[in-house]
């Protein structure tokens, strides 16, 4: 259950400056130190027994690789978010708002309640610099190759991956099953999603582009403008930026299933197995937006902008805001979005009313918040056995889509019925949405007739089940709120006179305060009686 917390007044906080590769490093490694129960950090060096491309320092560069999440809480199907900080070295907004992100998930655990949630049902894979060698030169390259022309797909076999950036990358995602990310970059002032490769040129739109769309427009909204550069531009990377061959986020999208899906075979760094670009059908199914942060690659420090505030983590032109800011609550918006939510807000004004016209039915105005979704379809309830109840109405009045500018909260007439002459002290209520049906329509001009998104499929699709490595994709038919005890008294029930069983009640409470007071009198009586007969027999003595 959740209770609306009241906005505190804003207040400056740390301002930020641009993270080398060494204080990145310095970073990640005390996160993991100081909340070892819900974080860890690696290298893909020592994971997966890459090599390095070079020196960092005097040290050799490494793929660091940071993990956010409560795994105490999580199941097999809590959803898997990726965020990448810079594939392009030179491109240096993305590095620091991804350290900022995971640095702002674990140091909010435990005292804010949506960072809390968020750390319990998802889990956060992060590589603020997969382009170690090219981060640390500040340099776009790594050695000669572009890391976002080096992915395994719409590419010539010989020419994936060839970097380890794009290596250990692969790496990552061959362990995972995301759903939802962002791979941060710079010279423009837009989000994009797929296609945005040659084998589909401009005006071929995928299968799930009404549901990244609408993710998109959310992030839009929440990242808001800043500076000269105001809101980020929306649409196909073949229509708001341009086709590229071997692209990270088309890879991400269509690598396990669809035809341009590259099997690599380079030469570079002694080579790398054929086999570890070959994917089940269900790995490369994910969400990945592109983001290009500012139209220039490095803004000044001073247009950074200060820490996110916790308390209003979505709302944008807040004092302090900048190019860091505004792309935490991007990451954050996918993070709220990758699953549905509902839960029932803790009310205490919160009563039951006898129906007039429904013995033994009582029904109450429940108050509920649902985020992570565009569009709320219908309302459901479920009460324990011993009781039926039904949604009565429902209003979405008080609600946006994705819960957006804190108006996230749908109010439920819940009924309630019961068999015996009085109601149950209690009963467990939980409340479900149906939500985003309007993904299930395909866009007329969609190249392939199908939805293939891990993250759409499980809102429109109940009967979809995945597995890979030990991690699932479910599908659902309805979200639903933990179930909350409500106190149902008799009390409550006495005011309805067309009852028969509160009428019973009513009866039975006058006739035992009847026979109380009857016998209140008699021992008056009595009590009086003997009084006078011991004072006559007295006063006959004394004479």
């Amino acid at each position: 259950m959740t209770t609306r917390p009241t906005p505190s007044t804003p207040r400056l906080l740390e301002k930020h400056t641009y993270l080398t590769y060494d204080a990145i490093v310095t970073k990640l490694r005390d996160l993991a130190r100081a909340y070892p129960d819900i974080c860890s950090a690696y290298t893909a060096q020592e994971k997966y027994n890459l090599p390095t491309a070079g020196k960092c320092g005097d040290k050799p560069c490494k793929q660091w690789v940071f993990v956010v999440g409560n795994k105490a809480k999580h199941v097999a199907s809590t959803p898997e978010l990726f965020f990448s900080g810079a594939l392009h070295g030179n491109e240096r907004v993305g590095p620091t708002a991804v350290v900022e992100l995971v640095e702002f998930l674990v140091s909010h655990y435990g005292k804010n309640e949506f960072v809390t949630r968020m750390v319990d049902s998802r889990l956060v894979v992060a590589m603020p610099m997969p382009n170690a060698w090219g981060y640390y030169r500040s340099m776009r390259e790594e050695l000669s190759s572009d890391p976002n022309r080096d992915f395994a797909f719409d590419t010539k076999p010989s020419e994936c991956m060839r970097t380890i950036a794009g290596r250990a990358v692969n790496e990552v995602w061959r362990d995972h099953i995301f759903q939802l990310g962002a791979t941060f970059h710079g010279g423009d002032n837009l989000i994009g999603y797929p296609w945005g490769d040659n084998t589909h040129n401009p005006g071929y739109i995928a299968g799930d582009k009404i549901a990244m769309h609408s993710l998109g427009q959310f992030m839009v909204e929440v990242a808001g403008k800043y500076g000269g550069d105001g809101l980020y531009k929306l649409g196909e990377m073949n229509d708001v930026i341009y086709p590229v061959n071997g692209g990270m986020e088309d890879w991400a999208y269509g690598g396990s299933w669809h035809k341009a899906a590259t099997t690599c075979n380079p030469d570079s760094y002694g080579g790398y197995p054929r086999e570890k670009t070959v994917y089940d059908s269900h790995v490369l199914r994910a969400v990945l937006y592109l983001v290009e942060t500012a139209f220039r690659k490095t803004p000044h420090v001073s247009k950074l902008g200060h820490k996110t505030s916790v308390e209003e983590p979505f709302k944008p032109g807040q004092l302090g805001d900048g190019h860091v800011p505004r792309n935490v609550r991007l990451c954050l918006a996918a993070l709220d979005a990758v699953e549905p939510y509902v839960e029932i807000v803790r009310n205490k004004s919160l009563s039951w009313r006898p129906e007039a016209d429904q013995p033994k039915t009582l029904s109450a105005d429940i108050p509920i918040v649902v985020r992570g979704v565009e569009h709320v379809d219908s309302v459901h309830v479920k009460c324990d056995d011993q009781v039926t109840c039904l949604v009565e109405s429902s209003s979405t009045d008080s609600w946006k889509p994705w819960g957006i500018g804190r108006q996230d909260v749908v109010r439920a007439a819940i009924r309630v019925s019961y068999k015996g002459d009085v109601p149950p002290i209690s009963t467990n209520i939980s409340v479900g949405v149906r939500a985003d049906e309007h993904w299930k329509k395909l866009p007329t001009s969609a190249v392939e007739k199908k939805h293939n998104a891990h993250w759409v499929l499980a809102r429109i699709d109940p009967s979809y089940r995945v597995e890979s490595n030990g991690k699932t994709v479910v599908g659902r038919d309805i979200w639903w709120s933990v179930p909350m005890g409500f106190h149902l008294t008799p009390k409550q029930a006495v005011t309805s006179i067309r009852s028969r069983a509160v009428q019973h009640i009513v009866v039975e409470e006058s006739t035992s305060v009847l026979d109380r007071s009857y016998k209140g009198t008699s021992l008056f009586l009595f009590v009086a009686v003997l009084f006078l007969t011991l004072r006559v027999c007295y006063r006959s003595k004394m004479t």
